[in-house]
């Protein structure tokens, strides 16, 4: 809507209103596509309205909110520009789209303005948002390739005319070549995320160790994110805190996933599978927990912001006194700083990772007397 209006005002004659535009048949035709592309990319709007209304409604609530596990990261414009587009292009790519933006915005004409009046409006806005998430960034990247693109080709245009032997090699060549090597580095990165998707994810790795080592019917409380197990079917009756959310053996899956019930005439091939939602080594025992599974997903979020979350520091603190470390799985890319993007799939370090999915560390509970 923005660049139509600025198109119009723009364009505008003397001897004519510059809204007069809006109403032509071209204008009618371009908003009507425009509703008809937005209904196909997103069906769910007009099949579920008042669902996809109040999910729009909460999300913007939401934005005003700094999510779990980004309370010291850089203020949301800074968090975009220096993490968000870099991991997405590459830093190269990067800094050569800033660098079409210089040049655009110093020879900014009619046509310029038009072109950059949805990105750079849409960067300052989510640049406001205290909620920072990679995905936000996304609407940018197309203009952030075109604006690339065009650095390319003036840079290109530039040493054709002070280097004589590039005044030998076609224009069109040199411009693919310069391409190829920018995108090199996200290519590059594609290729890795899908071969590290082709593995095992750690919560797959966990579940069949638990699965080989611990008998049915032990009682396992795992935190969220960690592994899907076969849960008893009298379980989700018997406790309030049984495993309800967040047990996602996948990446491309989150909050929400349920963890499989066996079925009541195998009852005793499943596990009771308790939510850690109680930080409480005491209400641990009170509900005969034997282990506890820790997913690197929650409690690396927790451990990185200690002052806002001191109840779970603690309980990690004094499982790892009176607790036996059984197991830990490990993802390759434990050293590293922890983003909220890496949750939903592996985001960052992938060339670090062995396997996709959060660190996870399997404890035994003293039995006690």
């Amino acid at each position: 809507g923005l660049p139509m209006l600025l198109a119009c005002a723009l364009r505008a004659r003397p001897t004519r209103p510059w809204w007069r535009c809006l109403v032509r048949a071209d204008a009618g035709l371009a908003a009507a596509g425009a509703v008809v592309g937005f209904l196909v990319g997103t069906p769910f709007a007009a099949l579920a309205p008042v669902e996809f209304l109040r999910g729009v409604v909460g999300e913007v609530g939401e934005v005003r909110a700094v999510q779990f596990g980004n309370e010291a990261d850089l203020p949301a414009l800074f968090f975009h520009l220096l993490h968000s587009l870099p991991t997405a292009m590459g830093l190269p790519l990067a800094l050569v789209a800033l660098g079409g933006l210089g040049l655009t915005l110093i020879r900014a004409g009619i046509a310029e303005a038009i072109w950059l009046a949805f990105p750079l409006p849409y960067l300052l806005v989510i640049g406001t948002w205290s909620s920072r998430f990679e995905r936000y960034a996304v609407p940018l990247l197309p203009f952030a390739a075109l604006l690339a693109a065009r650095a390319v080709v003036a840079l290109v245009d530039a040493g054709r005319v002070r280097l004589p032997w590039l005044r030998r090699v076609p224009a069109g060549l040199a411009v693919t070549v310069a391409a190829a090597l920018l995108l090199a580095l996200p290519v590059g990165r594609l290729v890795a995320f899908h071969r590290l998707l082709g593995r095992p994810d750690t919560r797959e790795v966990a579940a069949s160790w638990i699965e080989h080592q611990l008998p049915s019917g032990t009682r396992i409380a795992v935190e969220p994110y960690g592994p899907s197990l076969p849960v008893a079917s009298g379980v989700l009756g018997a406790s309030r805190k049984a495993a309800m959310l967040d047990f996602a053996r996948s990446p491309g899956e989150g909050a929400g996933a349920i963890a499989p019930v066996v079925p009541r005439d195998h009852a005793e091939g499943g596990y009771w599978v308790l939510r850690l939602n109680a930080y409480d080594l005491g209400w641990l025992r009170r509900e005969q927990v034997r282990y506890v599974v820790l997913s690197g997903f929650v409690y690396r979020r927790h451990l990185q912001a200690c002052d806002r979350y001191p109840e779970p520091c603690r309980f990690y603190a004094e499982l790892g006194r009176r607790g036996t470390l059984l197991l830990t799985v490990g993802s390759g890319a434990d050293d590293g700083p922890l983003w909220v993007g890496d949750i939903y799939a592996p985001l960052t370090q992938l060339r670090e990772r062995v396997r996709p999915g959060p660190t996870l560390k399997i404890y035994g509970l003293p039995v006690e007397p």
